[in-house]
């Protein structure tokens, strides 16, 4: 065994009187005396350490990894006295000085080529705030990892489920202000598992940033198999910042919840699924928010629903507050047989939502569907607006009542949305009015304006299609390529004053005046402009209210009065300033959201 040498003053204030190659040299040693430093070397739980002679065997038998060995990662009884009774040596990591400091899982032992299980879960059960892997490793763990209230746990490293279980990471019930980032987390395929499971009473609770979040076993066709998992009432979650991929179901909620927040996340590769919410009488779903997300191809194989939020059958008592607003849906170009789910390589319809009320669905962008872009059933009191849809085999928006009562479908605005060639490759089997951009069924108080319908390939069969429906109120809209510009069938529809042209895009002209260099431009797509005060000319600077790929033609209304529209002087690029004198002079822009600004395409 090797003794301690005997120090200086200067030595022993400075701390570090000896080395040890590892813990267990360090449990070994010889003339320990009280306050003495050591050094540990090598290996992952490196370190200097401290001898405390006091009786410290309540907090080595809290901190020991396995009962009885006085092996914990921050007190370590020597090899003599297991229990700590006659002292032991605490490491020193700056909990003197800093009430939260960084601990690792490695000083508890987690270890790659070993079973992680027990030494991770030691390190989350001795109450430490703030836990950090060690980056690049992959830890095995043979069951799940349970999180406890008030911790932050920022992995930079993997934990893989190894053996059969239902959980990767489990967040502890009544969980406050937990925390768990920058993690790789994967399971194995187990019918059941969850890769991450939210108990019951979680708030203030949040997933962020981890690199994967996935199935790995490949049993990505069951319904339970998720990457996240809501079964019990939760408070004001977070889910940010995280790689979905190869599981049944990325997120499924199916609880209770107030409060939850879904941004910035990158779904791919679901068998079922990527959000799936489905909500039962007697477990309130409030304050949903899904935003700025991207999703991607589902696998093959079923109908694939990228963002649905369901109601069980039979239930009455509705979502309320949801907001799905600015996420990007990237789907195959494909479409699918529903006489033949099992052959399906593409998305149903994109964006489902269902029994909710007061709700927003805003600035989403829909790449391919190989059934409708937008749905709604039994839904009230929402806004529609501002979302691009293209190529989609359905309705581009479709809004019913779903065999409830009309008065159970009211105030939904569908405004300035652009939709290009719905109705794309519709199979047969289905009814014609099915290849429409807007649909409505049975619902009132639905008021469609400012929309763009348009059908390049002339699939379309009807620009908006409205059946039993009362009260519709029918603004301006700009509709081409459909066979009929607006249909309307059954009791109450009313389908007047619509203003649509059929078979010919007709952008009806709006008058906008200049206030103080800035005019609004949403929902619509062609503008008269006047100067402000019928001023001999004015400069238009800035355009309010565009959306992402929303073209704008403008012109002066006036041939006395000149419009100077002015190059970057607020939020227009048109390379130079563009003068328009008379009513023949036309410039046309398009807005591009990533830039905030107006793009000059043509001008003459």
């Amino acid at each position: 065994m090797k003794e301690l040498l005997r120090v200086s003053d200067k030595e022993r204030h400075f701390g570090v009187i000896s080395s040890a190659k590892n813990v267990a040299e360090l449990r070994a040693l010889e003339g320990r005396a009280n306050g003495l430093t050591v050094e540990v070397t090598t290996t992952g739980r490196s370190g200097l350490f401290r001898f405390n002679s006091s009786d410290l065997s309540a907090e080595v038998s809290a901190d020991e990894v396995v009962s009885g060995e006085g092996d914990g990662g921050i007190y370590i009884a020597p090899s003599f006295d297991k229990t700590g009774s006659s002292g032991a040596w605490v490491r020193q990591y700056g909990q003197a000085a800093n009430k939260t400091p960084q601990v690792f899982l490695r000083w508890y032992g987690a270890d790659e080529a070993a079973d992680a299980a027990a030494s991770i879960q030691k390190c989350l059960d001795a109450g430490h705030k703030h836990i950090t892997g060690t980056p690049g490793a992959t830890y095995s763990v043979s069951a799940p990892v349970v999180l406890r209230s008030g911790q932050t746990v920022d992995g930079g490293s993997a934990i893989e489920l190894a053996a059969p279980g239902s959980s990767v990471v489990v967040f502890a019930s009544n969980s406050v202000g937990t925390k768990l980032k920058n993690t790789k987390l994967r399971s194995n395929g187990n019918a059941t598992s969850r890769v991450v499971l939210f108990s019951s009473g979680c708030t203030d609770c949040s997933l962020m940033d981890c690199e994967e979040i996935s199935d790995t076993g490949g049993n990505n066709t069951t319904g339970l198999v998720a990457g996240v998992f809501f079964n019990s009432t939760c408070t004001d979650i977070e889910i940010s910042g995280c790689e979905f991929k190869d599981s049944a179901m990325h997120i499924r909620i199916q609880a209770a919840v107030d409060g939850l927040t879904i941004k910035e996340n990158r779904f791919r590769s679901y068998g079922r699924r990527a959000i799936y919410s489905v909500k039962s009488d007697g477990s309130m779903q409030n304050n949903i928010t899904v935003k700025d997300n991207e999703f991607y191809a589902p696998l093959a194989g079923d109908i694939k629903y990228p963002c649905a939020f369901e109601v069980s059958l039979g239930a009455t008592e509705r979502r309320t507050a949801l907001n799905i607003i600015g996420n990007r849906f990237f789907m195959p170009q494909l479409g699918y047989d529903p006489t033949d789910p099992e052959s399906n390589t593409a998305s149903a319809d994109v964006i489902t939502v269902r029994g909710t009320t007061v709700f927003s669905i805003v600035g989403n962008t829909i790449e391919n569907s190989g059934d409708g872009g937008i749905t709604l059933s039994s839904c009230s009191g929402g806004l529609v607006s501002g979302n691009i849809i293209r190529n989609v085999d359905s309705a581009g928006v479709f809004v019913s009542s779903a065999g409830a009562p009309a008065s159970d479908v009211q105030d939904v605005n569908l405004i300035g949305n652009i939709i290009v060639n719905a109705g794309r490759n519709r199979l047969s089997n289905r009814s014609s009015e099915g290849r429409t951009g807007v649909k409505v069924n049975q619902s009132t108080r639905i008021s469609i304006s400012g929309n763009s319908i348009t059908s390049p390939a002339s699939t379309m069969e009807y620009g908006i299609y409205a059946e039993n429906s009362a009260l519709l109120d029918r603004g301006i809209n700009a509709i081409s390529g459909a066979g009929v510009a607006q249909y309307g069938e059954g009791s109450g529809v009313n389908v007047a004053n619509s203003m649509l042209s059929r078979s010919a895009f007709a952008v009806p002209q709006s008058l906008r005046t200049i206030s103080s260099g800035e005019i609004d431009a949403a929902g619509v797509g062609n503008i008269r402009l006047d100067t402000e005060g019928g001023a001999a000319s004015d400069d238009l600077d800035t355009i309010s209210g565009g959306v992402d790929g929303q073209r704008l033609r403008v012109r002066t209304n006036v041939d006395a009065r000149d419009v100077v529209i002015k190059h970057l002087s607020g939020n227009i690029d048109c390379g130079t300033d563009i003068t328009l004198s008379t009513r023949s002079d036309v410039a046309v822009f398009e807005y591009d959201e990533i830039l905030s600004v107006w793009l000059l395409t043509s001008s003459t």
